[in-house]
């Protein structure tokens, strides 16, 4: 059986975190095979974890910037506005996946 390079590294990361918690195994396929395939630090997690943030967040930004401050918000503007938030939204959803992490159940 052939295990692509991203579903090894998952396996390997959830091998990892189960050391903090076990006795460490040495590192090789049928150890890794052990552990389950699906990860809750994965890449593909951020991911749709930046993008649900950015939506609510977005959203939020602008509702206010037009309905309280009442300015106008075409293409530029919103993107004058939005892309010096994007360091804001990938820290805050950085937090939100480790805390999703602290609570899963290993």
């Amino acid at each position: 059986m052939r295990i692509n390079k991203f579903l090894a590294l998952n396996l390997n990361i959830s091998r990892r975190d189960a050391d903090k918690l076990i006795e460490k195994k040495e590192i090789n396929i049928n150890n890794a095979r052990t552990f389950e395939k699906e990860h809750p630090r994965c890449g593909t997690s951020f991911v749709f974890i930046v993008m649900l943030v950015a939506i609510i967040s977005f959203s939020i930004i602008d509702t206010f910037l037009i309905q309280i401050i009442g300015i106008e918000l075409n293409v530029i503007n919103r993107l004058l506005i939005h892309i010096p938030c994007i360091p804001l939204v990938a820290g805050f959803s950085y937090e939100v996946l480790k805390l999703t992490a602290k609570f899963q159940k290993y």
